[in-house]
């Protein structure tokens, strides 16, 4: 039951780095 929980952290971690890369892209601009 323990890998529905780190599946949504894998998930949420990929969306974080995701939003960090647009908003420093964004920032090079």
């Amino acid at each position: 039951m323990s890998s529905i929980v780190s599946h949504k952290m894998t998930a949420c971690t990929q969306i974080a780095v995701g939003l960090v890369c647009l908003l420093r892209a964004s920032m090079k601009r």
